[in-house]
């Protein structure tokens, strides 16, 4: 006899844990790690504290160089502005700039040259240190030290080619060349200068120059046309060697000799001949006799 079957239970199977949220995987690291997890808060609120504080202390030491320099410009005289931006120039590159630049326009030459090579020296990246060159180049023409300061004009090209007073340097070279009996070479410099910076003030006192120059002169071959000169020469020069290498004769085709035709000259028609005229002699007939006849003499005379 048969039994019946037994049914097998289900097992049953655990439940799956519920994803922890963020908050609470954190709260149970804090757990674990307290210590670890309030130093970094007290650091946190630290630091951002200590950058409060600092930009709280640069605003306002902003603020009181910029009163300090505006209130030095209220000087009744350039000596006394000079006075009072010595003491800024120790601060910021930009009161140094201006201490120089209010001492070459009072005559200071010494004062502007001293804050113009501190510029150069002590602010490098500054974007004041072109114009403090060319400063530099400026007390150097003034004492006609004009090799100096063509010196200083081209360093002011090679080291900042993308600042604004790069653009008109070859004015100031031209200048330097004139004044040093140079003609030739100012009139170059004041054409660079007029395809350096073209349509500007500076190239159009340039234009104006070089044409005071060159009405003084009369023609004058500057080193731009002897090295466009050249250059054409040059290439004149390496189209001659080419045809003198590799010449080309021209084909002639000389046309067949056409024989000479002998013309006869019959003697017999060198003079013509003389045809003398014929007679007609009329015979009428007499009365009573038959019709007239009509006789030609075909005699001919010679």
């Amino acid at each position: 006899m048969a039994t019946k079957a037994k049914r097998k239970l289900p097992r049953e199977q655990p439940l799956p844990e519920a994803p922890k949220g963020d908050w609470r995987d954190l709260a149970e690291r804090i757990a674990e790690n307290p210590l670890l997890y309030v130093g970094a808060g007290i650091f946190i609120i630290i630091a951002a504290t200590s950058g409060w504080l600092i930009r709280v202390y640069q605003n306002s030491v902003n603020q009181d160089f910029a009163t300090e320099y505006a209130q030095a410009f209220d000087a009744d005289d350039k000596a006394g502005i000079i006075s009072a931006l010595e003491p800024l120039a120790e601060q910021k590159h930009e009161a140094l700039y201006m201490l120089g630049e209010t001492a070459y326009t009072t005559g200071d030459f010494e004062t502007a040259k001293d804050a113009f090579t501190r510029m150069r020296q002590d602010h490098p990246d500054s974007p004041f240190v072109a114009d403090s060159v060319e400063g530099l180049g400026f007390i150097a023409e003034n004492n006609a030290d004009y090799d100096e300061a063509k010196r200083l004009y081209q360093d002011v090209i090679d080291n900042w080619p993308k600042s604004f007073a790069a653009k008109r340097q070859q004015f100031n070279i031209g200048r330097c060349e004139e004044a040093a009996g140079n003609p030739e070479a100012a009139i170059d410099a004041y054409r660079a200068q007029t395809l350096a910076f073209p349509n500007s003030r500076v190239a159009t006192r340039a234009n104006s120059l070089m044409a005071q120059l060159q009405a003084k002169l009369g023609p004058v071959e500057t080193e731009t046309d002897s090295e466009l000169q050249n250059a054409l020469n040059a290439v004149l020069e390496s189209t001659a060697d080419t045809e003198e290498s590799d010449p080309i004769e021209p084909e002639i085709t000389e046309m067949p000799e056409q024989p000479e035709e002998s013309i006869e000259i019959d003697d017999a028609i060198e003079t013509p001949p003389t045809i003398a005229p014929q007679k007609l002699e009329l015979t009428l007939p007499k009365p009573g006799e038959g019709a007239g006849a009509v006789e030609v003499d075909e005699a001919e005379s010679p």
